[in-house]
């Protein structure tokens, strides 16, 4: 302790110090206010895909309701619609539960999986949702590593898109093969396509 008064560098010092703590807690309050931000933007994503999910859905019940009074007559069909409604249940139920815990890190459940019977499972599941005529080349692959929820969804998401293109009068082709050591998995359908307008100034938008 000095009873000697401040000198010029004094002030500038502690000048100097005060800046730096303003400069540090503002700093923190722009850190916190962006971390906000981000999982502002982080919902709003999340918002989409659950979104974009509930609507495959509800298209795939919804061509199966319009078909049932045509095919209720068919017991396959009517097997088949019952499948349909139980398995997009399950799936509803199961995103509820995945957004239930939005705190935690959501993580790929990868499991050992025949690809072919994934896909095979899938295609009957959307029996009655899809208009256009769907033909098959699964060639064999060995078994692979995947979360077979999260695939199965981008194969919805590809074949009803494939669907909206092709319309009831296209044919949609679903092959897979192994090309250079990598399974492969393709949905073509023969529609129209994307001009190339749309693929730069909205397809990701």
């Amino acid at each position: 302790m000095t009873n000697d008064p401040f000198s010029v560098e004094d002030y500038e010092l502690l000048k100097t110090m005060a800046d730096q703590t303003a400069s540090s807690l503002l700093n923190l309050k722009l850190s916190l206010q962006y971390v906000k931000t981000k999982e502002l933007e982080a919902f709003q994503t999340l918002s989409i895909f659950f979104l974009h999910d509930l609507k495959n859905l509800a298209s795939t019940l919804s061509l199966t309701m319009q078909n049932l009074p045509v095919h209720y007559e068919d017991p396959e069909f009517r097997d088949d619609a019952l499948r349909v409604m139980n398995s997009s249940v399950d799936k509803i139920n199961t995103m509820c539960q995945r957004l239930s815990v939005l705190t935690s890190q959501l993580e790929l459940q990868r499991a050992e999986t025949d690809l072919n019977s994934l896909v095979k499972r899938t295609l009957a599941d959307l029996n009655g949702a899809v208009q256009a005529s769907l033909t098959q080349e699964l060639l064999p692959l060995p078994p692979l590593s995947l979360d077979e929820e999260q695939f199965q969804k981008v194969l919805v998401n590809l074949v009803l898109n494939a669907n909206d293109a092709a319309q009831s009068d296209g044919t949609i082709r679903i092959e897979t093969k192994q090309t250079n050591g990598w399974a492969v998995l393709s949905v073509c359908d023969d529609g129209c396509g994307m001009s190339a307008e749309f693929i730069e100034r909205s397809l990701f938008r």
